[in-house]
């Protein structure tokens, strides 16, 4: 057995282009299978590090409980770690900004101040000593230094009577019937002298519309709630387990769990959502695993079929079968070792890179990608190749060691010759001549040889379509949860208001609109989208549906409808719709059409009185210059200029409206605290931001699209270096058979024209075959997604299925005549004798 391993080893440096040929493709097999693994876990941990980093890695909070429920929570069975902080109240201090004029005084355990970010000094060690944010200092530009003493009145918020310990709720108005408002009120109950012994960071857990800036004492005894948070030690038993000391707490009157934590761990209360994650993981997994599967299937049966005059010879020497089987697994352990080992290398090394190019396109953002690597996402892959080697070596092995030696060494078992003359269309004659009549019969008496290349077409075809399905859908679903292109909003009854703000410094733009709501009657039921009409709005038997309308100012409504190319005439009516539905343990999104049909105008009513009128509009589905202004996604959206709205003469009051005026800045954050010093303290004036809020999804739905695009180029990457070393180990491997034919008279001109006749063949069949396959699986994915996802209708990737057809012929032609141009080089003796590639 060793002399048959010498030979084998041998054989394979002798071969040596196509031992590296075969090694190529375990080795892109082993690194999208290790790639995907390494991607995802790197994905993954840092999303989830983010999520800890920004608002903790608690898996639920209990709030407003006594310290006996603490105890009783810390020493729950399931509980893995806990850490409290005690309201003690508020005080005010000398703050430059209105919107914030308290300090929030929270007393924490020690388990706690391992949560946050110490700056300065150190956490407080008694309930005499405190630790204070940065910016109490920067923001409220209040003049605190570490080793300071201050005394501070604390007590609660009063708003019309009532408590208020919870530094969640903004600054609350309470308006009298004058339009006059009264502010909420102190009420101090204890004075307390404080030391200062550090700075810390703002605190995860003080909301950005928190009236206190939050600092921390310990061990005070003027706590009058606890908010506790807990780490369990099953995390896939959060929600069970929550609800179960929940409803053990005789005071408790909120308890909630960390969803976009649990999220990141395969964990949600909607079992749907975890369907649809395991059902398009399946898919995913099983269209690699067939993919690595044929690939390398591919390769060894190649090698056989170019060896079987050598297993003939070692047969007719005396080799077993079982000898000649057990030579083909040891190639397969060789080339599959190098294979395997250079594929995790390159997996590595292109992740890593990847890594690299994310961090460097989100640049200084909020996200930062850590390169992680789990075992498990090395171990199965490797696993999994290791069985895929030796299994698609098993076939090429088992029907090599059953040839007889004489077949073996004659080389004409693959060719099978039957009784019956194999016949071709005239057609075929007429149109490719002699040549093109040659490669068809040529083709039907070698299926097996051919039937190779085509399933290395037909799975890429698959693989490329499967994939660009996922990015179609993905996309999608990213478009559901992003948000308008603003920073800034500004809301107020008083118009001057917010033109005043629309001049401030660091507005770099500003889109100004009026709110209100109408209802649009008698659109007949079949022109509702199915999928609205049955299961998000119930539209009733009168066919009414209320919308949100915008009215523009009329020279910006020109320039919106100069952007959207219609006719500044019509009304624009948003024709899609965002809606999230929680119900019966489901969470379902909803992104679909208002209407499927075209509707040129809108019959329009308010709420107010039974008056209607018709407006002229057009349907407009998504576009980004309608994200500039405020809308709600989810309801459907009329915009129209102030002279339409005019036109339409319906009785509204003046309560009905709201003008909301749109902010994007280059330095929003900046802006957001001066428009909050100088506008928030006016009772008709609300200043929000989005964009402070939603930073860091935005930052996760780039890194996602950047995710989805690399993902698909290498998966057509590793498909069409499938493509190209089977048609080129293909063709080498039939070097005598053109030998023969040009030794016989074919010209250079014929051996092309032939070759392009087999091209256009396999691409043609490949097709054939593929995109039917293709479709199974689209239908598959959006089956998958359509549990938690609803698009109204299938979203089929046309692009995708274009590029396959046009890169399909393509791809074949170049491959094949690169492959033939350096044959016809070549002299024809040279191919006749030569037995090596």
């Amino acid at each position: 057995m060793k002399i048959l391993n010498r030979l084998t080893i041998k054989h394979l440096l002798m071969n040596k282009k196509r031992t590296i040929v075969t090694i190529i493709g375990i080795m892109l097999s082993t690194a999208l299978m290790v790639g995907i693994g390494l991607l995802t876990s790197t994905f993954l941990q840092t999303l989830l590090d983010e999520q800890i980093k920004n608002n903790g890695s608690y898996h639920a909070i209990f709030e407003e409980i006594t310290k006996d429920e603490v105890e009783q929570i810390s020493n729950h069975i399931d509980v893995d770690k806990s850490y409290s902080y005690g309201a003690v109240g508020y005080a005010l201090v000398p703050s430059a900004n209105d919107y914030k004029p308290y300090i929030f005084i929270a007393s924490a355990d020690e388990e706690y101040f391992a949560y946050e970010n110490l700056l300065e000094g150190r956490f407080p060690l008694n309930e005499n000593e405190i630790v204070i944010p940065e910016h109490i200092i920067s923001n409220g530009d209040v003049d605190y230094q570490i080793g300071e003493e201050i005394t501070l009145e604390i007590g609660p918020r009063v708003s019309d009577g009532e408590y208020i310990y919870n530094n969640g709720l903004s600054l609350i108005e309470v308006y009298n019937k004058d339009d006059s408002y009264i502010n909420e009120k102190l009420e101090p109950k204890i004075t307390r002298t404080y030391k200062i012994v550090g700075i810390m960071k703002r605190s995860i857990y003080e909301d950005y519309s928190a009236p206190g800036y939050m600092a921390f004492t310990t061990k005070s005894k003027d706590i009058v709630n606890y908010r506790t948070f807990v780490e369990y030690k099953k995390v896939s038993k959060t929600y069970e387990i929550t609800e179960k000391i929940c409803s053990s707490l005789e005071t408790v009157t909120n308890c909630s769990e960390h969803d976009n934590l649990l999220y990141y761990y395969g964990v949600s209360a909607y079992g749907n959502v975890n369907q649809t994650i395991r059902s398009m993981l399946a898919i995913t997994l099983f269209l690699l695993s067939i993919g690595a599967i044929i690939v390398i299937y591919n390769s060894f049966a190649i090698s056989t079929m170019e060896r079987k005059k050598t297993f003939g010879l070692y047969a007719s020497l005396g080799a077993t079968p079982r000898q000649i089987k057990y030579t083909v697994f040891f190639e397969a352990l060789v080339v599959g070792t190098i294979g395997i080992l250079l594929g995790i290398l390159s997996a590595f090394l292109g992740i890593y890179v990847v890594v690299l190019i994310m961090n460097l396109l989100l640049g200084q953002g909020e996200i930062y990608f850590t390169f992680t690597v789990n075992s498990y996402c090395i171990i199965i892959p490797v696993l999994f190749m290791i069985f895929v080697v030796f299994a698609s070596a098993y076939l090429p092995a088992r029907r090599s060691s059953k040839i007889s030696a004489i077949q073996m060494i004659r080389e004409n078992d693959e060719i099978k010759m039957p009784r019956k003359k194999v016949k071709t269309p005239n057609w075929i004659r007429k149109l490719f001549g002699i040549e093109g009549e040659i490669a068809l019969k040529n083709i039907k008496r070698n299926k097996r040889k051919y039937r190779i290349t085509l399933l290395a077409i037909f799975i890429s075809i698959v693989l490329f379509i499967s994939f660009s399905t996922y990015i179609t859908y993905g996309l999608q679903i990213t478009d559901l949860t992003e948000m308008g292109d603003y920073d800034i909003i500004a809301t107020s009854n008083n118009v001057q208001k917010l033109e005043e703000i629309r001049k401030e410094e660091g507005v770099k733009e500003s889109y100004l609109a009026e709110l209100t709501y109408m209802n649009v009657l008698d659109v007949p039921k079949e022109y509702y989208n199915t999928t609205l009409y049955d299961n998000v709005y119930s539209i009733g038997s009168d066919n009414f549906l209320q919308i949100s309308a915008l009215i523009i100012p009329d020279d910006e409504y020109d320039e919106l409808a100069s952007n959207l190319n219609v006719s500044n005439t019509k009304a624009i009516f948003l024709n899609e719709v965002t809606i999230n539905r929680y119900e019966n343990g489901l969470r379902v999104s909803y992104h679909t059409k208002v209407v499927e049909k075209k509707l040129d105008t809108l019959t329009l009513s308010s709420y107010m009185d039974d008056k209607s009128s018709q407006i002229n509009v057009s349907l407009v589905n998504g576009n980004d210059y309608l994200k500039k202004y405020y809308y709600e996604i989810s309801s459907p959206v009329l915009f129209l200029s102030e002279k339409m709205f005019d036109s339409l003469a319906l009785t509204y009051d003046e309560d009905s409206f709201g003008n909301i005026l749109t902010i994007k800045s280059d330095d929003y954050e900046t802006l957001y605290e001066n428009l909050n010093k100088k506008y928030n303290s006016l009772s008709n004036v609300s200043i929000t931001s989005p964009m402070m809020s939603y930073k860091q999804e935005k930052n996760s739905l780039l890194v996602i699209k950047i995710l989805l695009y690399g993902f698909i180029v290498l998966v057509t990457l590793t498909g069409v270096t499938s493509v190209f070393n089977t048609i080129y180990t293909s063709i080498h491997l039939r070097r005598k058979e053109f030998a023969i034919l040009r030794s016989v008279g074919l010209t250079n001109k014929g051996l092309s024209k032939m070759m392009f006749f087999e091209s256009l063949f396999f691409g043609i069949k490949s097709l054939l075959y593929a995109l039917p396959v293709s479709f199974i699986f689209i239908l598959l994915i959006a089956s998958s997604i359509g549990i938690s996802f609803k698009f109204g209708t299938l979203l089929i990737p046309w692009k995708a299925i274009l590029i396959s057809i046009v890169g399909v012929f393509l791809i074949v032609l170049i491959i094949t005549f690169y492959s033939i141009q350096k044959i016809k080089k070549e002299n024809i003796l040279t191919f006749l004798q030569n037995e090596n590639i």
